[in-house]
């Protein structure tokens, strides 16, 4: 009787409590489909789905506190409207207002999409991609949607194109995208998708592999390579800025340690060069021992002296902030190619210091010593003109009078010039560099000398064009001896 009783109550209740459930369940089953934040999808090739059960609440009191939350719900999603991914349609009609920008698109030029995506998986067949996801890290299988990435994140961003899904971050928008962390928030995700440079435009909507891709498409997979290659490069920039800033402030530290060790007074104005810890103070003690060598310079001396600059020339390249930035082959490519530049622009300096307007030896002068050192005869038809704009170069110099400084800079912008003429390496990374240094070479001209030598820099920059010019003459004719005999004895 009493078991009767109780399943009656137990029927007469069981009516509203299993319509508020179902109600529950319903509306669970709406956020699922609707639900701004997707639950972490389960990557099992390019068409993996993403699925999760309605949650039970047992408890009368959640569920109604559950709805009665429902309108704080709608004003905080309000709040974070800055961090919900934009609507597919919008982001496809972006994508044509900047083709229009960049290309007037001709109907009848198309590109055969299935014969350049089958031709890149043709290649990764026969070898293997080493590089990685630009989005997750992970393996790289080929290029999708004009990105290269893993399978993963090429489905993952063609599913979201076709289902036209929304993402709401709930972090500040800087989730940590990689292998082990890419499910975690599909906003961060396709936001990276979109700034790495995937195309919406390229992903079908009618669901069915290879077809035919407008020119359009082709447009901005060069558009999104240029501008990461760019951002690159910047980026790369901003890097040595930084670099080139702690170097001065270590230099800067072993000037107020060294001048404690001597006791001076630690509160000197700190220059932009510190002259006794100066790479020009160890070439300068190089070709000291040259000056008042009253008989022929033995071919040994200037071997051995030349040998010592190059040594030098690798310490110094070394130590630059930007050495352990660059690739090994191009490091390989400046030491092997940049050293006969430096060489003679130390050497020039170093004689501009010795003699002036009224002591610099003449031309014929000149021409007696390297007669002297090749015994009565000249080794090359261009002789006289290699003496003449040696002799030309080394009073530019005087006129110039290059602080320490400006030798440093200048000789870091003639290593790292981008060589055009060779194609066999990429220095892309020199472009970069070369600005940075351009940039600190301006200011620190600025500062020192105002406007009154406003065209100082030009004649810098010549002075590069110069030595590059001069030292492959010098190497080509075998005359690299010539500026040791200028030496005063």
């Amino acid at each position: 009787m009493f078991s009767h009783e109780s399943t009656s109550m137990i029927a007469n209740n069981c009516p509203e409590d299993l319509f508020k459930k179902i109600k529950l369940k319903n509306y669970h089953a709406n956020q699922h489909v609707n639900e701004f934040n997707d639950p972490m999808e389960l990557d099992s090739g390019d068409e993996s789905t993403c699925e999760s059960s309605p949650i039970e609440i047992e408890d009368d009191s959640v569920f109604e506190n559950y709805y009665s939350k429902k309108e704080t719900q709608a004003t905080n999603s309000t709040s974070n409207s800055s961090l919900i991914t934009p609507h597919i349609d919008e982001l496809q009609h972006k994508e044509k207002e900047l083709v229009k920008s960049l290309y007037k698109f001709d109907p009848s030029s198309e590109l055969d999409q299935s014969s350049i995506e089958n031709g890149t998986k043709s290649i990764c067949h026969q070898k293997k991609p080493t590089r990685p996801c630009e989005v997750c890290n992970d393996r790289a299988t080929g290029v999708h949607y004009g990105l290269t990435t893993c399978e993963g994140c090429k489905g993952f961003f063609k599913r979201t194109v076709q289902n036209k899904k929304i993402y709401r971050c709930i972090g500040n928008g800087s989730c940590q995208i990689d292998k082990l962390r890419r499910k975690r928030c599909q906003y961060c995700r396709f936001t990276k998708c979109l700034a790495k440079g995937m195309v919406i435009g390229a992903v079908r909507f009618d669901r069915t592999p290879g077809g035919r891709t407008p020119a359009n498409i082709a447009v901005l997979y060069r558009y999104n390579k240029e501008k990461n290659e760019s951002q690159t490069r910047e980026d790369f920039a901003n890097l040595l800025e930084d670099i080139i800033i702690s170097d001065s402030e270590l230099k800067i530290n072993i000037e107020n340690q060294l001048n404690q060790s001597l006791a001076m007074n630690s509160n000197i104005k700190v220059t932009h060069n510190f002259d006794q810890l100066s790479i020009l103070d160890t070439l300068f003690n190089h070709l000291k021992p040259l000056i008042h060598i009253r008989t022929r310079l033995p071919d040994e001396l200037i071997k051995q002296t030349s040998r010592l600059l190059v040594d030098s020339f690798i310490s110094w390249y070394r130590s630059l902030s930007f050495y352990s930035l660059l690739k090994k082959d191009l490091n390989q490519f400046i030491l092997n190619t940049r050293w006969s530049k430096f060489i003679l622009l130390a050497t020039c300096q170093f004689l501009s210091t010795q003699y002036n307007h009224m002591t610099l030896p003449s031309y014929e002068k000149c021409l007696q010593r390297v007669v002297e050192y090749q015994q009565g005869q000249l080794n090359s038809s261009k002789a006289y003109e290699i003496v003449a704009k040696l002799l030309h170069f080394i009073l530019h110099l005087i006129n110039l009078r290059l602080t320490n400084t400006e030798f440093m800079l200048l000789s870091i912008l003639i290593v790292i010039r981008y060589d055009e003429s060779n194609s066999t390496i990429n220095q892309k990374d020199l472009i970069s560099l070369e600005q940075v240094y351009l940039k600190k070479l301006k200011k620190y001209q600025n500062d020192i000398f105002g406007s009154k030598e406003s065209f100082r820099l030009d004649q810098l920059l010549h002075t590069r064009e110069q030595v590059t010019y001069l030292a492959t003459l010098l190497l080509k004719e075998s005359y690299f001896f010539l500026p040791y005999l200028l030496i005063p004895y």
